[in-house]
């Protein structure tokens, strides 16, 4: 056993919209903002207030990776809101950059350029686009924004570079279950913890073993709150440095693709997120919410790296997982009612 204390935790959320509203130009995004930034919905606003004042409550600190190319399109007001409601809260606004918004604009960045990840661009056009992004982001208010992560973790070497080019002294775009898909950070053997690359520090999202020969990242839809602790749990055991969650703005709504009528309140994801606080705030001496400003001194590699990431692979704590995938799969008045039952028997919590 490593134990190091604390385990820097950092939940970081990536703050995005996407347009879908018919009139979105017209009124600038202001239904798209609303569900996917606010989480309205007819039951209360489950977005980043809801978010921020609850890590609040329970003295956390949240990193909230703000997406910017929108402002290109909408004007800065909408993302000054949002600036503001986050730092207001006590937490952290960072860069958060999505291409796709290049498709959307009237007069775009890049001429005719389309690319859905950032990896698809040139160096020079990387930074073109970062230098942009950060514009908008630092006329919004943001106060000294020093770390990114790349839309859809749709990094390269290259966006590393161009972000230690434009003084971004921190990135978390490295994801391990991203690495077959859209992540093109991929070194050989699977990063666990912070390292310097390409002239800045990467932090990387967390992964753990769920079931032998599988991994998951450390993400509130993708793991139960049993699963999150057990990782955290033995993350601290092996004496990891830092430990990465993620989630997104609009994460704790369901039906969210539909009209805005439509969106829900996820619960079980709500309840996770809770679930989650509440066990960060109690076992504050082993675990301290920290963000990118917090970090002082570059992480000492040699001392942190184990040699197997953590572990949460009892049987029941997967099996309760998939069941509450399988569930919310349900529409959702069939969700509810078998939750209820559940819960007349003691299973209703996953």
């Amino acid at each position: 056993m490593v134990t190091r204390d604390p385990l820097e935790v950092m939940i970081t959320v990536d703050v995005e919209a996407w347009p879908r509203c018919a009139d979105w130009r017209a009124d600038a995004l202001a239904g798209d903002l609303a569900r996917d930034i606010y989480g309205a919905t007819p039951d209360g606003d489950f977005g980043i207030k809801y978010q921020v004042d609850f890590l609040r409550k329970h003295g956390l600190k949240g990193v909230f990776f703000v997406e910017a190319l929108m402002a290109c399109e909408i004007g800065i007001g909408p993302l000054a809101k949002i600036v503001e409601d986050i730092q207001e809260a006590g937490s952290e606004v960072q860069l958060h950059i999505h291409t796709e918004w290049f498709e959307k604009m009237t007069s775009p960045l890049l001429g005719d350029k389309r690319a859905y990840n950032i990896r698809e661009l040139s160096l020079t056009e990387q930074i073109e686009v970062i230098e942009k992004a950060l514009e908008n982001l630092r006329a919004a208010g943001a106060t000294s924004v020093n770390a990114y992560r790349a839309g859809n973790f749709g990094a390269d070497f290259q966006t590393l570079s161009a972000l230690a080019d434009c003084g971004i002294e921190f990135d978390s775009s490295y994801n391990y279950s991203y690495l077959a898909t859209e992540c093109g950070l991929g070194m050989g053997e699977m990063m666990l913890q912070p390292a310097p690359l390409e002239g800045l520090w990467e932090y990387p999202v967390a992964n753990f073993r769920d079931y032998p020969g599988h991994y998951r990242p450390a993400q509130l839809c993708a793991v139960s709150d049993r699963e999150m602790r057990a990782a955290l749990d033995e993350a601290h055991k092996v004496g990891w440095q830092n430990f990465v969650i993620v989630s997104h703005s609009f994460e704790l709504l369901r039906d969210r693709k539909l009209p805005q009528d439509f969106a829900h309140p996820d619960w079980a994801l709500i309840q996770r997120f809770d679930a989650l606080c509440e066990f960060l705030a109690s076992h504050k001496s082993r675990f301290e919410t920290v963000g990118f400003l917090d970090l002082h001194e570059p992480p000492r590699t040699g001392d942190y790296q184990p040699l197997h990431p953590p572990m949460a692979m009892a049987t029941a704590r997967t099996a309760a997982r998939v069941a509450s995938q399988a569930l919310r799969r349900l529409p959702r008045e069939r969700e509810n009612t078998v939750r209820k039952a559940l819960a007349r028997v003691g299973l209703g919590k996953f």
